[in-house]
């Protein structure tokens, strides 16, 4: 994702994490031995403090950062159905 993010100059702002306990809906596939199925989680910890509360409505959604992470989105998916699993 990095590198697709830095060749096609996307500009989506990236950092890993590691958690030692996997849960939601990420951790099922991490668990069955597919890590790298896991590429975008949004941020951890959670940017927004109104993440999965009452009070996450539509209006406090980060348009610009949604359109990036749907631009680096496609790029893996043509990417991998390009070329494959890395």
């Amino acid at each position: 994702m990095d590198r697709l993010n830095t060749r096609h100059g996307i500009g989506l702002e990236q950092s890993k994490y590691r958690s030692e306990r996997p849960g939601d809906d990420d951790g099922s596939f991490i668990k069955a031995g597919f890590p790298w199925s896991v590429l975008n989680i949004g941020s951890m910890p959670y940017g927004d403090p109104n993440y999965h509360l009452e009070t996450d409505t539509p209006e406090k959604v980060d348009i610009k950062n949604a359109g990036l992470t749907v631009k680096l989105t496609l790029a893996a998916v043509l990417y991998l159905d390009a070329f494959g699993r890395p």
